[in-house]
C-alpha cells in the first residue's frame, strides 16, 4: 500500500511539473503572439513601409479570401436544406451546455429518434478564421468517409440567418485532462483500452489524409465519467491539415501545443510555413500514454 501511494504521488507530482510546463509554453506562445500581432499592426500603419511588402500582403489577402469562400461553399454544399434546425431538433436554447472556441454548445433532442445531441451556434463572421476554415475541411471530409466511432462526429450542419447550426454527438463524461488531475493515472487496462481506441481514431484519419496537428488529453474527450467503461471521442480540429487544404496553406499553419509537439517542429526556424504529417500526431500520443 505504502508502495502503490509513493507511486502515485510521484505520478502526480510529474504531472504538475509537466502541466506547468505546458501552461508556461501556452503563456510564451500567446506573448509571441501579441508581439508579432503588434508588429505587423504598426508596419500597416506605417507611412515609410517599404512598396516590395504590397505584393506579398496582397497574395495572402487573395489567398484568405479563396480558404474563406471554398469554406462557405462546402458548408453550403453539405447543408441539410429540406427542413430548417427546430423542425427536426427540439434545442433547449435556454442554458448552453458550454462555450467552445467559436461560438456556444446547446443539448438538443431529434425529434422523431430522441437521441440527444449537442448543437453548436457558431457566427458567420468566423468563416475568415483560419482554425474555423481548418476544422470545418477536417469535420466534413471525416463525414464524406462515413466517420468513426472514436471521433466526436458532425452529423449535419444548418445554414439559417446569420449563424451556422453543427449538430454533434453529445460527449457526456469530460476531458480525460480532467479525469487525470482529478484521479490519477489510469489502470493499466484502462490506459491500454483507451489508448488503443485513439490509435484506431487516428489511422482512419491518416489514411483518409487527416493529421490532427493538436491531439492532447484536453481534445480526448470521454463518453462517460466511469473510465472503466468510457469510450474515448477525439474532438478539436482547429489544427486540422487535410488532403485537399494543403494548396491553400498560404499565411502558415496552426500555433499547436508545444508541451505536445515533437522537437523537429518546436526546433523548427521556419514556423510560418512548416508542414506536419502522421508521426506528429504519433508523437502526441506517445506523450499522452506517457
Amino acid at each position: 500500500r505504502t508502495q502503490q501511494d509513493t507511486a502515485v504521488a510521484a505520478i502526480l507530482a510529474g504531472g504538475a511539473v509537466f502541466l506547468s510546463f505546458e501552461m508556461a509554453s501556452r503563456e510564451e506562445g500567446q506573448q509571441q503572439h501579441y508581439a508579432k500581432t503588434a508588429s505587423k499592426s504598426q508596419a500597416a500603419t506605417s507611412c515609410s513601409a517599404a512598396p516590395s511588402a504590397a505584393p506579398s500582403a496582397a497574395f495572402r489577402l487573395s489567398a484568405s479570401s479563396l480558404r474563406r469562400q471554398k469554406t462557405v461553399q462546402k458548408m453550403d454544399q453539405a447543408a441539410t436544406k429540406e427542413q430548417a434546425l427546430n423542425s427536426l431538433y427540439e434545442v433547449n436554447w435556454g442554458e448552453p451546455l458550454g462555450s467552445g472556441t467559436f461560438g456556444e454548445v446547446f443539448l438538443a433532442v431529434h425529434r422523431k429518434t430522441n437521441e440527444a445531441v449537442a448543437v453548436k451556434k457558431i457566427s458567420k463572421m468566423y468563416t475568415d478564421n483560419r482554425a474555423f476554415q481548418r476544422e470545418m475541411d477536417a469535420l466534413l471530409h471525416l463525414r464524406s468517409h462515413g466517420g468513426h466511432p472514436n471521433i466526436c462526429s458532425l452529423y449535419e450542419n444548418f445554414d439559417e440567418g446569420n449563424y451556422y447550426y453543427m449538430v454533434f454527438d453529445l460527449v457526456c463524461g469530460g476531458e480525460m485532462f480532467d479525469h487525470l488531475v482529478a484521479q490519477g493515472a489510469y489502470s493499466e487496462a484502462d490506459a491500454a483500452r483507451l489508448v488503443r481506441e485513439v490509435a484506431s481514431a487516428l489511422a482512419f484519419m491518416h489514411g483518409i489524409g487527416i493529421v490532427h496537428g493538436d491531439l492532447k488529453p484536453e481534445n480526448l474527450m470521454l463518453s462517460s465519467t466511469n473510465s472503466s467503461d468510457a469510450v474515448i471521442k477525439v474532438v478539436d480540429f482547429g489544427c486540422a491539415q487535410t488532403d485537399d487544404s494543403k494548396n491553400l496553406s498560404t499565411g502558415g499553419v496552426a500555433v499547436n501545443t508545444p508541451a505536445y509537439s515533437p522537437p523537429e517542429i518546436i526546433k523548427s526556424k521556419d514556423k510560418q510555413n512548416r508542414r506536419i504529417d502522421p508521426s506528429f500526431d504519433m508523437w502526441a500520443m506517445g506523450v499522452i500514454l506517457y
